[in-house]
């Protein structure tokens, strides 16, 4: 399973802190059948990485489009990927 994270917009106004809820991501997970050990969460903040780690799914950084990612990387996601392509090819190898 692969979850990405999202900037919130207008049109969604749940906290931040709610989407990112290792509880609503187990239920999620249970509901779809899918094991903490073969689900990716991708976010370009440091609080995805804590909620990953929260929800014991694997932490895919998603630096492209940051200015600066020193606060990612200081996050220490499993990888992080500078590019689309990049994470694609990840998942063309890791799935």
């Amino acid at each position: 399973m692969i979850i990405f994270d999202f900037d919130q917009t207008l049109v969604d106004t749940s906290p931040v802190k709610a989407l990112r809820a290792a509880g609503n991501w187990r239920a999620v997970m249970a509901r779809a059948g899918a094991k903490a050990n073969e689900t990716f969460h991708i976010g370009d903040q440091p609080e995805d990485t804590e909620a990953s780690r929260a929800a014991a799914v694997t932490a895919l950084g998603a630096a492209w489009g940051l200015e600066d990612d020193s606060l990612l990387v200081a996050s220490k996601p499993d990888q992080i990927f500078d590019s689309v392509k990049k994470l694609s090819k990840f998942f063309d190898a890791a799935i």
